[in-house]
């Protein structure tokens, strides 16, 4: 069977010589198309841009969502390729600047796979086999021409064809490089203009190509290089600084992301990467290093979002300026592209630190520094800091000066710039100052560790099995506030472990999936399958990856007559958080809420927080739990009391309409069913600054739940 994929602007043919499926996948490095061997399965890059004379830049950031992916590049401009149903590909441009700008496609073939095997032609000429050997000229073709065809005995041909194509067929072993590599170059389309390329896949009987299974890949699975030093790629102003070890440094932070997931973020030029102790100075935190040798302010703006914020920072700790002193760049350069940056953090969450560092004195006669230069640097930054909230300015330039105000030699490397074992100890001991305050605990709690010595086992479920005891859980079925659905299919037993798997789905209004389980089939007491009065309720979890700021996860009780708001009563009905995790993006607090009065008008809530609690996004199990008797509510983290209420004339005076509300008016007496769920909804986060970076999936993992009350005798 022949297929062949053709268009009228542009013109993408695969031939194969024998029936079998081409698969058509959109991945984070382009179009993968995947036919039988030989050929194989080949990469087309995503487009490179460029203006006329220069090089080709390919897109900074990649998001695939099912078959679409939407491409950004450094200039503003944004494409879309889209793989639609019948085997139609369709590309399309917006934000183009005005002026003449180009687009270039290619892929790249290993020798040992086409050597000797496949065969080549450019429009109608004869095949030609790809060479065996290392060719005396690298260009096996060169020139204007619409179609590239491979083909082979025994397997499918792929053939690629562009509009107003210039292309190049090269055999690049010539040049010491493992590959043949076919590129072509034409003019991008216009925004709005009629020749957006529409690519459509077909058959010569008319069956359709198979599109491969659809798939979420976000921004930060996607490695993004500095592009090259051209002003118009680059966000900021000043020097731009760009060496090759740079991208080998990056590419390894870049294959630690999830391991430096929820740490606090160290960002900065050498001085920052060579401070090669820093996870055991800061010994009690979650550290990362992001520090690039060489780096300015303007490159440390490009690469905020795809090294730093990707990793869902608790706090950023930036050191910036000195590569921009060092270049003789302009200190307001380097002060606005810091307060890009401090823009960028604010806008993906207005509450986490950031601690900007000053930059140190340096003495290296190779860099000299403009005479007052740094000092204005300094003073800039100290100005940014005071005017935003969560933001500190360390003046780590101080510690570096000795008595007589000048440079402390002892401090620094032979170079005068770099700094010694001796600086990176100050550095510390001004550093532990200041997290010492950020991250103080709350006040201690009177009840201590909780004696499950004096209490009785009367409930639990261990998870054992392959499928939840519907004797014990409900697991309902819900669209939940716009952007989530609960469904039971997101349930799963294994190894005495539940999983609640959080998905990412695509569809443009319920993004996100996941589920909820319940001790309770409604919300009245005959629907309760198990609910109790007074005790300790424990669970042990391990919470989500993202938790901290893409998911609300709550482990609560619905206790009396809450839901349906007949009373404003707390003692008679009241909605008991154990936990949830609203302030967990704000130094790893956790909030234990009650709620009462309903969910309409005189609805009231308040409750206490505990934290922070850094230890809790180190990828292991945790135990949550709840004291509840008729005077207190005890809210416990692994074994230890965090927060503890009388629930005693908390919430609001007035709701938002001024309608007065009844405050609280102590613990609840009715009995209560037990809740465990989790979410992605836009009052938690995702949907507006952290949705880009939210995995296709997650879990939250239960180990048992249990209850324990005073023997009755």
């Amino acid at each position: 069977m022949k297929r062949i994929l053709s268009c009228a602007a542009g013109l993408l043919a695969l031939l194969p010589a024998v029936a079998s499926a081409l698969e058509i996948n959109l991945t984070e490095k382009g179009v993968e198309l995947k036919a039988r061997a030989p050929v194989g399965t080949v990469q087309l890059a995503y487009p490179g841009i460029f203006k006329e004379g220069g090089n080709p830049s390919g897109p900074i950031e990649v998001e695939v969502s099912n078959h679409v992916a939407f491409l950004t590049y450094g200039d503003g401009i944004k494409m879309t390729l889209e793989a639609k149903d019948g085997g139609r590909l369709i590309l399309k441009s917006a934000n183009v600047p005005e002026g003449s700008y180009k687009i270039s496609h290619h892929f790249d073939v290993a020798p040992d796979a086409y050597g000797g095997k496949v065969s080549w032609s450019v429009n109608e000429s004869p095949a030609k086999l790809f060479p065996a050997a290392k060719s005396a000229d690298a260009f096996l073709f060169r020139g204007d021409a619409l179609r590239l065809l491979l083909a082979a005995e025994g397997s499918e041909g792929l053939g690629l064809t562009l509009p107003f194509g210039y292309q190049e067929l090269k055999d690049q072993r010539v040049w010491n490089l493992q590959s043949f590599q076919w590129i072509s170059y034409s003019h991008l389309p216009r925004e709005g203009a009629a020749c957006n390329y529409e690519y459509t896949v077909k058959t010569s009987d008319g069956s359709p190509v198979k599109l491969g299974a659809p798939r979420i890949i976000s921004a930060r699975d996607v490695y993004v290089p500095y592009p090259e030093a051209r002003e118009e790629l680059w966000p900021g102003k000043g020097t731009i600084r760009t060496f090759g070890w740079q991208e080998g440094i990056r590419q390894n932070y870049f294959n630690s992301r999830e391991r430096d997931e929820n740490a606090i973020v160290f960002v900065g030029d050498s001085l920052t990467e060579n401070w090669k102790t820093l996870k055991q100075d800061f010994p009690k935190y979650k550290v990362a290093n992001r520090g690039v040798g060489g780096d300015t302010s303007r490159g440390m703006l490009f690469r905020f979002k795809h090294d730093v914020l990707c990793l869902n920072p608790q706090m950023v700790f930036l050191c910036a300026g000195a590569n921009d002193l060092t270049a003789h760049g302009n200190p307001e350069d380097a002060i606005s592209n810091v307060e890009a940056i401090l823009k960028m953090a604010r806008q993906y969450n207005d509450k986490m630190p950031v601690i900007i560092s000053a930059v140190p004195p340096s003495s290296n006669p190779q860099a000299p520094l403009k005479p007052g230069a740094r000092e204005a640097v300094n003073a800039g930054l100290a100005k940014l800091a005071a005017m935003y909230p969560n933001i500190r300015f360390f003046d780590f330039s101080a510690a570096c000066l000795g008595a007589d105000g000048q440079q402390d030699l002892a401090l620094f490397a032979e170079d005068r710039l770099h700094l010694a074992p001796k600086g990176y100890a100050v550095w510390k001991a001004g550093l532990d100052k200041v997290l010492a305050e950020l991250l103080k605990p709350t006040a201690p709690v009177s009840g201590g560790p909780i004696d499950l010595s004096k209490l009785k086992l009367v409930w639990q479920d261990e998870f054992d099995g392959t499928s939840l005891d519907r004797t014990k859980w409900d697991t309902p079925s819900q669209d939940r506030q716009g952007a989530s659905r609960w469904r039971g299919q997101n349930v799963s037993l294994a190894d005495g472990i539940l999983t609640i798997r959080i998905i990412k789905t695509g569809d443009p209004v319920f993004r996100y999936e996941s589920a909820c389980i319940r001790t309770s089939t409604g919300y009245e007491p005959d629907k309760y399958l198990f609910s109790y009065t007074y005790g300790y309720l424990e669970s042990r979890m391990r919470l989500p990856k993202h938790v901290r700021s893409d998911y609300w996860v709550g482990f609560w009780l619905l206790a009396g007559d809450v839901v349906a708001g007949r009373n404003t009563d707390t003692r008679l009905g009241t909605e008991v958080d154990i936990f949830e995790n609203f302030n967990l993006w704000n130094l790893g607090e956790l909030s234990h809420n009650l709620h009462w009065g309903g969910y309409g008008k005189d609805h009231n809530s308040g409750g206490k927080n505990s934290g922070p609690h850094l230890e809790l996004f180190d990828g292991q199990f945790h135990t949550f739990g709840l004291y509840w008797d008729e005077a207190k509510y005890i809210y416990y983290i692994d074994g230890v009391a965090v927060a503890e209420t009388n629930a005693m004339g908390l919430g609001a005076d007035k709701g938002k309409d001024g309608t007065p509300l009844a405050k609280s008016q102590g613990t609840c007496r009715k009995p209560a069913f037990i809740k465990i769920s989790v979410e992605a909804a836009p009052w938690c986060g995702p949907t507006s600054q952290w949705e880009g970076y939210l995995p296709p999936e997650d879990v939250l993992l239960v180990d048992y739940v249990r209850l324990y009350q005073k023997p009755s005798n």
